[in-house]
């Protein structure tokens, strides 16, 4: 009897101990999400690598702005930038193997599964590389070489 009882306590002792703590995730099971810091709208430092957007043109910041609206234009279109990243969860850069005039990496950066570039091109706030630098100065126009669409309260949405 004594040895029933010595055996039945030990498994209600077993029983009452805390179960074992999961393992802790090691670094290869946690997705890393880069590092990004947005320099301007189309320049980025990924992970310490300098990107510059392959295949569009922003408008560039003071003191390299041509007038105040490219200046304000620039502003906008880093903000903009900047705060698609933070709301990214993937961020794949591509490079295209070349190198702009600084040095810097030409990529395709993909937001979510998303072309950077193409979206700023889409919603205006970019433009395609023509003959040159794009002069965001000049008069809007839709005939301009790699000029971006700009809509406005005026135009017909259909």
């Amino acid at each position: 009897m004594r040895h029933l009882s010595l055996f039945l306590s030990l498994i209600v002792l077993s029983a009452c101990r805390p179960a074992a703590a999961p393992a802790p995730k090691r670094e290869a099971d946690v997705p890393m999400r880069p590092s990004v810091m947005v320099l301007a709208g189309d320049i980025l430092v990924i992970d310490g690598q300098h990107i510059h957007l392959a295949g569009v043109v922003t408008p560039q910041p003071l003191p390299a702005a041509r007038c105040w609206a490219e200046a304000v234009a620039a502003k906008q279109t880093r903000l903009q930038v900047k705060a698609l990243v933070t709301s990214a969860t993937n961020i794949k850069v591509t490079p295209t193997g070349e190198y702009d005039a600084q040095r810097r990496i030409l990529g395709q950066v993909n937001l979510d599964g998303v072309d950077l570039g193409e979206q700023l091109f889409q919603e205006g706030a970019a433009a395609k590389p023509g003959n040159g630098s794009f002069r965001w100065c000049d008069p809007i126009t839709r005939e301009r070489d790699g000029a971006p669409t700009v809509l406005s309260l005026l135009t017909p949405m259909g």
